[in-house]
C-alpha cells in the first residue's frame, strides 16, 4: 500500500506543537479543528483524527483559536515621535 504524501511529510517533519480540538471560525461558524505548528509557522489545520503526531499537544477543547492573527491595535502618532 502506498503512503499518502501527508504521511510521508509527517515522517520527515516533526510537529512542535499541536493545538488540539480548538474552535476555528470557518465560513462564519466555529468549527472544531487542530492546528499544527513547526517553529513559529502554522504547518496546517486538521480535522479530528487527521492530525500529525506532535512533540507537545495542548488541549484547546471549548476554546477559540485564531490562527495567523496579528496585533492590529495601533496608535498612529506624529511621524517625528519615537515609539
Amino acid at each position: 500500500m502506498l503512503e499518502s504524501s501527508a504521511t510521508v511529510v509527517w515522517r520527515l517533519m516533526a510537529i512542535d506543537l499541536l493545538l488540539k480540538d480548538g474552535l476555528v471560525i470557518l465560513q462564519g461558524k466555529p468549527t472544531k479543528r487542530s492546528i499544527a505548528i513547526v517553529g513559529h509557522t502554522i504547518e496546517g489545520i486538521y480535522s479530528d483524527g487527521e492530525e500529525p503526531p506532535a512533540k507537545e499537544v495542548m488541549d484547546c477543547t471549548g476554546m477559540y483559536v485564531l490562527p495567523g492573527m496579528i496585533d492590529m491595535h495601533v496608535h498612529l502618532r506624529d511621524l517625528n515621535q519615537s515609539y
